[in-house]
């Protein structure tokens, strides 16, 4: 199960079969499964701080418990996501490992991690002090969303073709360094 993806893997261009058997695949199946249980979890949070915010139908002990049952699923799945992220970054190709560590695309991962444990900071401050907050569960919620689309950005790139140029440097020796999607230059160049 850890054996190098495909370079090329393209979502949402298979079955079912290719899911459980595509080595490729299962991987970022099962860590978008998790993110979808986190969203699940930040939807009833958002939901319970709006209902406590603007229609107050409820005692206060209901919002405080649906809004710690809504982050702790949250936070729970998110923390969770952690091992199949790992599986998928091992069973990436090594092309694939270096254009998500070394290149332009490690940006868009570090800002997509950098808004995920910022959220996740705050979550944690207002799991602690029982702060039931439309607008701090709306920070979080924004939060937490940037750091899913910067990693949807993320994957995106990371599926396109990548290739490997050969450059000859003045003294006639060829150099490999790999082409990424985001950058049409030749590294040499820079």
């Amino acid at each position: 199960l850890l054996a190098p993806a495909a370079d090329h893997f393209i979502p949402g261009h298979s079955s079912i079969k290719d899911i459980i058997f595509n080595q490729a695949m299962l991987p970022f199946f099962v860590h978008a499964f998790i993110a979808s249980l986190a969203l699940s979890g930040l939807l009833c949070m958002l939901v319970t701080a709006y209902q406590k915010d603007f229609l107050r139908r409820q005692p206060r002990e209901y919002y405080q418990k649906a809004f710690r049952f809504g982050g702790r699923w949250l936070l729970n799945a998110t923390i969770f996501q952690i091992i199949p992220g790992l599986w998928v970054y091992f069973s990436l190709s090594p092309t694939l490992k270096d254009a998500l560590l070394g290149g332009p695309l490690a940006w868009w991962f570090i800002a997509a991690l950098g808004c995920l444990f910022i959220g996740l900071l705050l979550l944690l401050k207002m799991l602690k002090d029982n702060l039931v907050n439309s607008r701090a569960a709306t920070i979080v919620a924004f939060l937490l969303l940037m750091a899913f689309i910067l990693m949807q950005i993320t994957t995106a790139q990371l599926h396109q073709p990548h290739s490997s140029a050969t450059t000859v440097n003045q003294a006639g020796q060829g150099n490999n360094h790999i082409v990424y999607p985001l950058s049409n230059k030749d590294p040499e160049q820079s």
